[in-house]
């Protein structure tokens, strides 16, 4: 289930526990949401013009990230952001 909310911001819920999955912002008021047909991307439009589409999967979140990375991650930022000890292999 997909919800515009009023704060510019659009909520993506299980349909059946009504628990809030994801929270997407959009940089002014909403004009609409919608899931590509698989579900693995959601669409926000934006009275500014502004369309941003989000990855819902995290498989396709990591391979976007390995594609964009223009260095290699420090011991640190890997356990910040991927929540490892170690460094996985760039390999």
């Amino acid at each position: 289930m997909k919800k515009i909310n009023g704060d510019q911001t659009a909520t993506v819920s299980d349909a059946i526990t009504g628990k809030e999955l994801w929270t997407f912002p959009a940089p002014d008021a909403l004009t609409g949401v919608a899931f590509n047909p698989d579900g693995s991307q959601l669409a926000v439009g934006s009275l500014d013009g502004t369309d941003r589409i989000f990855l819902l999967r995290i498989e396709d979140l990591m391979t976007l990230a390995r594609q964009r990375l223009t260095r290699s991650l420090t011991i640190e930022e890997c356990q910040q952001y991927l929540h490892v000890d170690q460094c996985p292999s760039t390999q």
